[in-house]
């Protein structure tokens, strides 16, 4: 069986090799340090899961979100931010984020929140 695909679009690469370094022994891992390099990325290829930061070089993660939802309905979206108000993480939600992960967060809650995240893919 092949390995399930990640996207991890963040402009910060100290927290793409993170989860490069605590996700490559079960999946397959691509990092995109821009929006247009994540929506490119996504037009292209498949994930079964994309970790997406908020606040990026060249545009707002959230609209990335909108763009993934209108597309790929069913892909599920963690995201990661270094600014976790409570309005964010709830504009996040309602626009179609399955989980959130705040900076700096710890390898094992990476690997908690995806895999907490695809059993619920599984599951439904």
């Amino acid at each position: 069986m092949s390995k399930q695909r990640v996207l991890v679009t963040d402009d910060q690469p100290n927290i793409g090799h993170l989860c490069q370094r605590v996700l490559a022994s079960d999946f397959v891992v691509q990092i995109a340090y821009s929006c247009a390099q994540g929506q490119s990325l996504l037009h292209g290829l498949h994930f079964d899961l994309v970790l997406l930061d908020l606040y990026l070089p060249d545009g707002q993660g959230l609209d990335v979100l909108r763009s993934i939802r209108e597309t790929e309905q069913e892909t599920p979206v963690i995201v990661v931010t270094g600014h976790g108000t409570m309005q964010v993480v709830i504009d996040a939600l309602h626009s179609g984020a399955q989980g959130f992960l705040i900076k700096p967060f710890e390898p094992h809650d990476l690997r908690s929140a995806v895999e907490r995240v695809l059993e619920r893919e599984q599951l439904r």
